[in-house]
């Protein structure tokens, strides 16, 4: 209920920025947009559904008017307003409105992490917009995902490619990632495991975290408890 509450707050604080889009809006249209945040704030769908469809016929622009209706759907059915909201991506995309379409599917691969597509995409726009800074973040997030999934090879060959970009504290994190994911997908390269594991546990040392430290061994002893031996002999040494 409290998510859901935040969804609604969220929603109805927008809704300064859309009555906006019509300058020249009456006093009609703007007490019917005062009316449809209102609908949405007491969650009532129909209601709200039924005055968007009034309101559309004072807005030509259909990308903007399905990323509204995507808006309104996403506080009552999530699933509903994926599809929306993919619909007015590409709505903007083929208008050439790169960046609101990006923002949409960032807002997407937000509420939607698992989904390769979205991230594959956004990346695809940030290097078109020339985001670099933005696209490294999301290139790290679609590593991660990899990992989880257990796409240990497609992961590291990204991150060969990233390392020059990143942070130490970026470096040692997909490490200490990447040993967990190896262990639970039985990885065969024990090379590769070593240098990683053994780089996890520098990173670890150096910034001194103990709790994060002993939370990574233990993560490690209960994958594979070699591993953990391996793991506790390095960090004697360097200790």
């Amino acid at each position: 209920m409290k998510d859901k509450l935040v969804e609604t707050r969220q929603f109805t604080q927008g809704f300064g920025q859309i009555r906006q889009v019509k300058e020249n809006d009456t006093l009609t249209s703007n007490v019917a947009w005062f009316k449809l945040a209102e609908f949405i704030r007491r969650g009532e769908k129909e209601r709200a559904l039924s005055l968007y469809r009034l309101l559309t016929h004072s807005l030509p622009d259909k990308s903007f008017l399905k990323k509204l209706e995507a808006d309104i759907w996403f506080v009552f059915d999530i699933q509903q307003a994926q599809l929306l909201y993919e619909h007015a991506a590409n709505l903007y995309k083929q208008d050439g409105k790169i960046m609101q379409s990006l923002l949409i599917f960032e807002k997407l691969a937000y509420q939607f992490p698992k989904n390769f597509q979205y991230q594959q995409t956004i990346i695809e726009f940030c290097k078109e917009l020339q985001l670099f800074e933005k696209m490294l973040l999301w290139q790290l997030e679609h590593c991660t995902l990899l990992l989880e999934q257990g796409s240990l090879e497609k992961a590291k060959n990204i991150f060969i490619t990233l390392e020059h970009q990143l942070k130490d504290a970026q470096i040692f994190l997909f490490h200490r990632l990447f040993v967990i994911a190896a262990l639970k997908n039985q990885y065969a390269e024990q090379k590769t495991i070593e240098q990683s594991l053994y780089k996890a546990i520098d990173g670890l040392l150096r910034t001194g975290a103990q709790q994060e430290t002993q939370q990574f061994l233990s993560t490690v002893q209960g994958l594979n408890s070699l591993w953990h031996k391996d793991a506790i002999v390095y960090l004697e040494k360097q200790t």
